[in-house]
C-alpha cells in the first residue's frame, strides 16, 4: 500500500470523527435548551415535603419553587405569612384555592367544602403580583388585608386585599373581606379589597 493511501484513509478517519464529535455537541446543546413542562405544586398548612401531590410543601415553599406557567394547588386552611404580603408573585402563576387534600388521585377542589383562608392578620397585604404576568387567584377567603405603609398609589396606601402591578389578572371564586388600604385614619388610601395599577392591565376577570 502507497504512503499516499494511509494518508488518505488517516484523513478520512479524522474528518469522520470530528463529524461525530460535532453531532454530539450539536446534540448536548439542544438538551440544554429544553424547558420543563410546567408543574403542580401542591400545598397543606403543615407541609413539610417536596411540593409533589404524595408530599406537599408549606405555602412560601411552593411559592419559591415555583416557575411561570405552574400551578399551585392549596388544601383548605388558614395561611399567614411575615413581610409585606402573605402571597407575592412575580411570575405568571395560577393559584387555586380548596384542594381536598388527597395525597393520590385526581385533583379535587371544592372551595365551599375545604375553604382556603389568605390572612394577613392586619399586618400586611395578602396578595401582591407584580410584573407582565398572567395570575389566576380561584377559590379564596382573602381577609385581615392592609396596606399601611406600603404605598401603590402615588404616596398613598392601596390594597389591601389583592394588589396587582402591569399584570394580567383573573380573580375568580374568591370572598374578599375585611381588608384595608390603610389602618391610619389619617392616612388617605385606595382599594381596601382590590387595587390594580398600571397600564397594561387589560385583561382583568372577576367572578
Amino acid at each position: 500500500m502507497y504512503p499516499g493511501k494511509y494518508q488518505h484513509i488517516l484523513f478520512s478517519l479524522m474528518i469522520s470523527f470530528l463529524l461525530i464529535v460535532g453531532v454530539l455537541v450539536i446534540m448536548n446543546n439542544n438538551a440544554l435548551i429544553v424547558h420543563a413542562e410546567p408543574l403542580d405544586l401542591f400545598v397543606t398548612p403543615s407541609g413539610s415535603g417536596t411540593c409533589s401531590q404524595a408530599s406537599p410543601c408549606d405555602l412560601p415553599t411552593a411559592l419559591s419553587m415555583a416557575s411561570s406557567g405552574d400551578s399551585i394547588y392549596i388544601a383548605g386552611g388558614t395561611y399567614t405569612g411575615s413581610g409585606s404580603a402573605v402571597v407575592t408573585i412575580t411570575e405568571s402563576l395560577a393559584l387555586y384555592g380548596g384542594w381536598d387534600g388527597s395525597q393520590s388521585g385526581p385533583i379535587l377542589r371544592d372551595p365551599e367544602a375545604f375553604p382556603t383562608t389568605l390572612d394577613g392578620e392586619y399586618q400586611r397585604r395578602v396578595i401582591y403580583i407584580s410584573g407582565l404576568v398572567t395570575t389566576t387567584v380561584d377559590g379564596f377567603e382573602i381577609t385581615g388585608g392592609n396596606a399601611f405603609n406600603l404605598g401603590g398609589f402615588g404616596v398613598n396606601d392601596a390594597g389591601g386585599g389583592i394588589f396587582a402591578e402591569n399584570a394580567n389578572v383573573v380573580i375568580k371564586n374568591n370572598h374578599i373581606s375585611r381588608n384595608h388600604g390603610s389602618y391610619d385614619d389619617e392616612t388617605s388610601s385606595f382599594g381596601g379589597g382590590i387595587f390594580l395599577s398600571g397600564p397594561y392591565i387589560n385583561n382583568l376577570t372577576v367572578e
